[in-house]
């Protein structure tokens, strides 16, 4: 399933119209309507967090996992302790990790910089 199908599936489920949804997420209607339909396929972060919460689900699922996998459990502490280290990787390690990841990973990934972005310039 695609993003754009888990959207409209979650939002049926929890009972909402596109119109409901649009006015209870401060997202139009039209915009909405095109998640769905996949014709927008960078959703800011914020929003699909949002949608989600709206929606009594969580971003992973939105996103098209079951559950998060063992291997990811305390994901979020060990992201923290690579943040406090005092040296980054060069752009070119980065850049080089990031070209080796699938399309869905990509899209993850950019959704996260999405979301890092609007919240260092707000």
């Amino acid at each position: 399933m695609f993003l754009g199908d888990n959207l409209k599936d979650a939002r049926k489920r929890s009972g909402y119209t596109l119109e409901k949804a649009a006015q209870l997420t401060h997202i139009h209607k039209t915009t909405l309507h095109r998640y769905e339909k996949g014709e927008i396929h960078n959703i800011p972060l914020n929003k699909l967090l949002h949608l989600a919460s709206i929606y009594g689900t969580s971003l992973c699922l939105l996103l098209g996992f079951s559950e998060p996998e063992p291997a990811l459990r305390g994901f979020s502490a060990r992201i923290l302790a690579y943040a406090e280290r005092s040296y980054l990787p060069s752009e070119d390690k980065v850049l080089t990790k990031y070209r080796r990841l699938d399309n869905h990973s990509k899209h993850l990934i950019n959704l996260m910089m999405d979301l890092e972005y609007v919240h260092r310039n707000t």
